[in-house]
């Protein structure tokens, strides 16, 4: 299979995780708009991918019935690995427990990447990816220990097996307090600044690769799948600010909008306009009362973060560390970093919007205030030009 571009790659990734095939293929003609030749490329690449994808989604391609029988009786052989437990499946692989016998005997996580993209090319960039990788040692991120392809020529990685769960599930079948929360989150931070100075970058960090598992009865963050979101051309993780709904109804321009020019809602909004069930079962997973903890989150939580988020690069946090850092002054109930934008600060970025439909508005105002809303609307453009 050729190598296809990045482009090509976002919108399969996208399109794959859409179960409904009338959907999905509304999506892509959506998305592709009048060019017919890369919808057609997207077609045959969406069928190929299931068609060849059903050796990983029927258990047969690891073991006849593998999800009716023990995992005694899984035995397939791939490389030095020996298949043992099926973990999961997902929307680009499915992951096992595995047994290594040389040159160490140890159990492993083993994830066979589903075909789509092209084995060698896949396996080429994560080689590049691996030298880098070796370099991480941190104890909040699993380690890749290996790498290859399969007898059918599937890509796979070999990680360090952790045994725990996602750390949304953790937190919500514990019913962790916010504080507890934010701990473990300082965790996520510390092995994102690890990372970071080492120059990799995750590309794919979501609650499914935050897994929290039990050490000596403390919860420890362990981080998995570093590398593997960039060897694979998986596109950037989808738990956005914005409601996934609206970005996946919205075409590609209008998509690319939202992100460059619409605030995101404050977490402590996106709590209060919660169906009153909703609140109530969110509420209950963080032990407390639906209306407590909107004002909970209300002031220097929803401060801290939209400034993690913040459009503009410059007012964001500069690094993993400094984000942690201010979410450490919250919890010690120091002033925090973070605070919200000013009224001149809304108004330089409503000016850069909107110039030419500001400068109509303010001709049609009384003469007598013309020459002061020109006056200051010239002055913020030119705060912007100087930024």
């Amino acid at each position: 299979m050729q190598p296809v571009d990045s482009s090509l790659e976002t919108l399969l990734s996208d399109a794959v995780e859409i179960t409904d095939a009338n959907q999905r293929d509304a999506y892509l003609r959506k998305a592709c708009g009048s060019d017919g030749s890369k919808l057609a490329d997207l077609q045959r690449m969406v069928r190929d991918f299931f068609a060849a994808g059903s050796m990983i989604d029927r258990p047969a391609a690891v073991a006849p019935t593998l999800a009716a029988e023990s995992t005694t009786n899984i035995s397939r052989q791939i490389g030095p690995y020996k298949l043992r437990e099926l973990l999961g499946e997902g929307g680009m692989g499915s992951v096992y427990v595995a047994e290594q016998e040389k040159p160490v005997r140890r159990k492993v996580a083993l994830k066979i990447i589903k075909p789509g993209m092209g084995s060698r090319e896949v396996i080429s960039r994560f080689e590049a990816e691996r030298q880098a990788l070796a370099l991480m040692d941190h104890p909040n991120i699993a380690r890749v220990l290996d790498a290859g392809t399969t007898d059918n020529g599937l890509p796979y990685f070999v990680m360090e097996l952790v045994k725990g769960v996602p750390i949304t599930e953790h937190c919500d079948t514990q019913k962790l307090g916010t504080r507890d929360r934010l701990e473990l989150f300082l965790q996520v931070c510390h092995a994102v600044q690890h990372a970071h100075q080492k120059a990799i970058i995750h590309r794919d960090l979501k609650p499914s690769n935050v897994i929290v598992a039990i050490h000596d009865v403390m919860p420890v963050i362990k981080v998995i799948d570093f590398g593997v979101a960039k060897a694979i051309g998986q596109h950037l993780t989808d738990n956005t600010p914005f409601d996934k709904d609206i970005l996946k109804q919205a075409g590609i321009d209008e998509m690319r909008q939202i992100i460059r020019e619409v605030e995101p809602p404050k977490p402590s909004t996106r709590v209060s306009t919660l169906t009153a069930e909703a609140q109530s079962t969110v509420a209950e997973q963080r032990h407390i009362e639906p209306r407590k903890l909107s004002q909970q989150l209300r002031g220097e939580l929803d401060w801290i973060v939209m400034k993690a988020i913040e459009k503009d690069r410059n007012r964001r946090y500069d690094s993993a560390i400094s984000f942690a850092a201010d979410v450490r002054r919250f919890l010690d109930d120091l002033p925090v970093e973070a605070s919200p934008p000013s009224t001149i600060y809304r108004l330089r970025k409503l000016a850069r919007r909107h110039r030419v439909g500001l400068i109509t508005s303010g001709l049609a105002l009384p003469r007598s205030v013309q020459r002061y809303f020109l006056r200051a609307l010239a002055r913020a453009s030119l705060r912007l030009r100087v930024r």
